[in-house]
């Protein structure tokens, strides 16, 4: 197996593609996704007389050509290897050197096109199934998201809680304050949790997000209005509104702080 650059013209599609059809919209976005970060894994091909012909990542073989790209890089494998022997060896190739959570993720979705099981997935690159599933949801979540964890702004565990919100507006809201924040796991779940029902049109963006804990706390803090005479902030519902001077009011916050038997006494 050996890693090279490849002309478009010399690759042949899949002979038995594993997909009968693609659909135009996700190939779409999977286009998009190559041109803002680029081809993240490479194409896997083996040797076809003089040409090379795809046995896994025909459908990002296909996004790059409405990229237009020139030439990709493709691993090409022996001609006789079978199927589990290629994604052995994909897997121990990309594993000799560091890789990023959006590399990682892209090669357990390139072995999961080719084995088309998560758990054989998880055999060949003993990995947990959780690791693994959490991998692959990053690449077919939001895609803000995905460019904050390819450049570092935020981590995987929490682009993981984000992509479980299902408003859009509201998951770009706390993603914007996740990345201002240096906010933790712990903290985007609470967040994932106080919002998840909250669509974006009934937040005020310009205030940080809360956790319900912090929310009651909020409620806790503020100041309650109390009766001018008695003094007391209970039965809310009882108070009314009363036109006054300031005057006239601070004379009546007086005499409410005098004793009750002075201000009988005044009015005798």
């Amino acid at each position: 197996m050996h890693l090279t650059e490849i002309d478009q013209n010399m690759i042949l599609e899949p002979a038995a593609p594993l997909r009968a059809s693609m659909e135009e919209g996700p190939l779409n976005e999977l286009a998009e996704s190559i041109r803002q970060l680029g081809l993240l894994q490479p194409i896997v091909v083996r040797e076809s007389g003089e040409r090379f012909e795809v046995i896994a990542g025909h459908r990002r073989l296909l996004a790059t050509r409405i990229v237009g790209l020139p030439r990709i890089q493709c691993l090409v494998v022996d001609k006789d290897s079978d199927d589990q022997v290629i994604a052995a060896r994909l897997h121990e190739n990309i594993y000799r050197r560091d890789i990023s959570p959006v590399e990682e993720a892209a090669l357990y979705a390139e072995l999961f096109e080719k084995l088309m099981d998560v758990d054989l997935v998880c055999k060949v690159v003993k990995r947990s199934r959780g690791i693994v599933d959490q991998r692959l949801n990053l690449l077919s979540g939001d895609r803000a998201v995905l460019t904050a964890v390819q450049v570092g702004t935020i981590t995987v565990g929490v682009a993981d809680q984000l992509n479980r919100v299902p408003d859009e507006g509201t998951r770009r809201y706390l993603l914007e304050f996740a990345i201002r924040d240096g906010a933790t796991i712990e903290k985007v779940r609470n967040w994932r949790l106080q919002y998840h029902d909250v669509k974006i049109g009934e937040i005020n963006t310009a205030l940080a997000p809360v956790t319900a804990d912090e929310a009651q706390q909020r409620l806790l803090t503020i100041d309650v209005p109390k009766c001018y005479f008695c003094g007391t902030d209970g039965d809310q519902h009882e108070m009314q509104v009363l036109m006054v001077h300031s005057s006239c009011k601070r004379m009546i916050e007086r005499q409410a702080e005098k004793p009750q038997e002075e201000v009988t006494s005044g009015h005798q």
